[in-house]
């Protein structure tokens, strides 16, 4: 963190009937502008002009009752939003600005926390009549329209990169699941890099972005430093447990065929060829997922960390290997190996490819220090995914998946009768 505290972006996409559509960028920061004449609210009255005063008012309102924990001593009050871009949307949308009210939270719990990301996409209105502190996320309406504008606002010339994530709400004010009816625009986003993410509270929503406890300040900073400068013990079990966490680097290997070509992988291995003969996946018509002949078997080469890594002189990593289907469910599968994996090392798979026909995720995770415990990450995975709908399940099991080790690596894939891969 810098001398001070920086501001979180949030781009909301607002349309109505007769136009196309733009971005609103709001931005959460800690600069009061002077008390207006009407005596409106500081924080919130430079979102007059753009129609958003009110939603700014009902996202302020819900962000107070998001406790984020670790409220730190010199803690100030002062806290803002603003339109950056108030020429783009001034006149549109304005009878629709309740969709407005889930991005200016978040970017308001984005300053609280001084989150990683600087910026998310979001849409969505927010319930305060609810009666507790998690916050429902409400459906909008033109949720297609929105979603498209979006695309096209980040496919313009000259446009910035695209915020990682996108958060909606569940579902469409019709019922409809926003993940199913929209399957076009969201192959759209993923082009420009954005990944859709359906939330059902505003803490869910605060979670996804990283907005998990209150930032310490600057100065507040400086003071506990000082304190953990004079505890030279504590800091060093610090780095220790930094390193112990610290990020594991996996990729996909190449390996050698017996006639002296090189195969990337995974690959197609063939049960009654040689160990070495390795096809490339197959294509499937009307997808783009890589294609693996059922009863055949998939052959992968992984490469983990690199030979400089203090974990060498541990022994090296351990390995799992989780599959998650839209039918068959999530299952950890068992390894070439129980043996560590050394620094640097690559590692050979075969996976049987079994019914039925569904897309399936493969998710190598790995990490230092003691085995992972199969059971209970097979019983976690099960009890998350499995009230969730088919579509919703990859998604879910990345944002699980991601969090519980250092290293972690996916493949998506479909399996295929003979006949149906070319």
């Amino acid at each position: 963190m810098g001398s001070v505290m920086t501001a979180r972006e949030v781009l909301i996409p607002m349309v109505d009937r007769a136009s196309a559509g733009a971005v609103a960028r709001v931005a959460a920061d800690g600069e009061l502008v002077e008390p207006h004449a009407a005596q409106l609210d500081r924080s919130l009255c430079e979102l007059l002009e753009s129609g958003l005063y009110k939603a700014g008012q009902q996202a302020k309102a819900a962000a107070r009752l998001v406790k984020l924990p670790g409220r730190s001593w010199l803690r100030s009050e002062s806290e803002a939003l603003h339109v950056n871009n108030p020429g783009d949307i001034i006149g549109l949308g304005a009878e629709n600005s309740a969709s407005a009210e889930l991005g200016m939270a978040l970017a308001l719990l984005m300053f609280r926390s001084q989150t990683d990301s600087r910026a998310v996409l979001a849409t969505g209105a927010l319930e305060l009549g609810y009666g507790g502190r998690d916050v429902p996320v409400l459906p909008v309406h033109h949720m297609g329209q929105k979603l498209r504008t979006v695309v096209r606002y980040f496919n313009q010339p000259g446009a910035a990169n695209a915020p990682h994530l996108f958060l909606v709400p569940q579902r469409d004010p019709d019922g409809a699941p926003v993940f199913e009816r929209y399957c076009t625009e969201r192959e759209s986003l993923s082009g420009v890099g954005v990944e859709l993410h359906g939330v059902d509270t505003l803490t869910e929503a605060a979670e996804l972005v990283g907005a998990r406890r209150y930032a310490v300040w600057p100065v507040e900073r400086r003071l506990r430093r000082l304190a953990v400068a004079a505890a030279a013990g504590a800091v060093g079990f610090a780095a220790c447990n930094s390193w112990y966490n610290s990020s594991i680097a996996l990729s996909f290997a190449t390996t050698a065929n017996s006639d002296g070509t090189i195969s990337a992988t995974p690959a197609r291995h063939q049960r009654d060829a040689p160990a070495g003969d390795l096809l490339p996946p197959c294509r499937i018509s009307g997808s783009d997922t890589p294609g693996f002949v059922i009863g055949e078997q998939m052959a992968v080469r992984l490469r983990t960390g690199n030979p400089h890594d203090l974990a060498s002189w541990l022994g090296g990593y351990q390995h799992v290997l989780v599959s998650i289907s839209s039918i068959s469910g999530a299952k950890v599968l068992p390894l070439p190996s129980r043996k560590l994996v050394a620094a640097g090392a690559e590692t050979g798979y075969l996976v049987d490819v079994r019914q039925p026909e569904e897309e399936t995720l493969l998710v190598w995770l790995a990490k230092r220090g003691p085995p992972f415990d199969t059971t209970a990450l097979e019983a976690r995975l099960r009890a998350t995914l499995g009230p969730l709908q088919p579509a919703e399940r990859m998604s879910a099991a990345r944002n699980l998946l991601r969090k519980l080790a250092p290293g972690s690596l996916y493949y998506s894939f479909r399996s295929a009768s003979a006949g149906s891969c070319s």
